[in-house]
């Protein structure tokens, strides 16, 4: 029997009609931005219409830019939810939770194996992450301060209080690259705390400064 091949934009559009009626769809997602989770025309992934919050790590199908686009959530926010693919560290995409499709349920791998599938925490640590120029720590007190000094005046409504431990983190990564990883491995380098505690520790910082405004992803 033939093969025929269709477009990412045709066949989704399929889906979404069938995961609008409630019926689970399983397909074998076409390009590599999902690498090395989902392999392209090998692995199958099973889609359903989404049933409760959303959160980051999961995996949905949503439109964007007139595109059907299936990656991870990233991030939400107030302003919405931010995606990105796992083989794809250094581009993302924003939508609302009405550009949402469906979410991920399941995967089937080539070798006919099925696993859920999870939330990628380790593939959240390794985006890049860098401190915002103009932002510099002063001490307070026992405590410390991040402030945005501009080039006239100093702007204390973009001030974030620090404690020691992120101060500490923050003089060793200003100015610089750096992801969650990074984070953990100073956090184990300076204090007796275990390795899930200081990863933990790790991404709700990072976090904390990218809502903050100080660090840029």
């Amino acid at each position: 029997m033939d093969k025929k091949v269709i477009s990412n934009d045709i066949l989704f559009a399929a889906v979404k009609d069938l995961v609008d009626e409630g019926r689970p769809v399983t397909i074998r997602p076409k390009g590599d931005s999902m690498l090395p989770f989902i392999h392209s025309d090998r692995d199958s992934v099973t889609l359903e219409r989404v049933g409760g919050p959303l959160s980051v790590g999961d995996i949905v199908l949503f439109r964007y830019k007139g595109k059907y686009i299936m990656h991870r959530i990233y991030a939400i926010g107030k302003d919405g939810i931010t995606l990105m693919g796992d083989g794809n560290l250094n581009v993302m995409e924003h939508c609302t939770a009405s550009d949402v499709i469906g979410i991920v349920t399941g995967l089937t791998k080539g070798n006919g194996r099925r696993i859920k599938p999870g939330k990628a925490r380790v593939w959240r640590t390794l985006k890049p992450l860098k401190t915002i120029e103009g932002f510099v720590l002063r001490p307070l007190g026992e405590e410390y301060i991040v402030i945005g000094e501009g080039i006239a005046q100093v702007d204390f409504n973009r001030m974030i209080s620090m404690n020691s431990t992120a101060a500490y983190l923050w003089r060793n990564v200003e100015g610089k690259e750096f992801t969650v990883e990074d984070l953990r491995d100073l956090l184990l380098e300076e204090y007796e705390v275990d390795p899930e505690t200081a990863a933990a520790d790790a991404a709700a910082l990072a976090r904390k400064w990218v809502e903050a405004g100080i660090v840029s992803e």
